[in-house]
């Protein structure tokens, strides 16, 4: 098992960038979808360490930033899950959408 999830660690991925407010079940059927075709994907849902998730514990903004830019800057594509709430001007998701579009790895689902 160790070495399998090594593997996949390895692996090139796909990002998926939401809104939670208003896109969690669009990016949930893609993740489905993605994983169906066989490619490992990041989806912070999942893929953020347990630092920052599970435990709710209080860290500096620059420590989830600084983690989800390198996956960002590290995956093979960006898929945007396009919601009411990611078109939003001045959001987290359009912080990422940018990024992915300066890298040439954006794809809008």
């Amino acid at each position: 098992m160790i070495s399998y999830v090594e593997g996949i660690k390895k692996s090139p991925f796909d990002f998926i960038s939401y809104r939670q407010k208003d896109g969690t079940r669009k990016a949930f059927q893609l993740a489905k979808k993605l994983i169906a075709e066989k490619k490992v994907i990041f989806w912070d849902r999942y893929g953020l360490p347990r630092r920052l998730t599970e435990r709710k514990e209080q860290v500096p903004d620059e420590q989830l930033d600084s983690h989800l830019i390198a996956k960002i800057k590290s995956a093979e594509k960006v898929w945007g899950v396009i919601t009411e709430g990611y078109k939003e001007p001045n959001c987290y998701a359009q912080k990422e959408k940018a990024l992915a579009k300066n890298l040439k790895k954006f794809f809008a689902s």
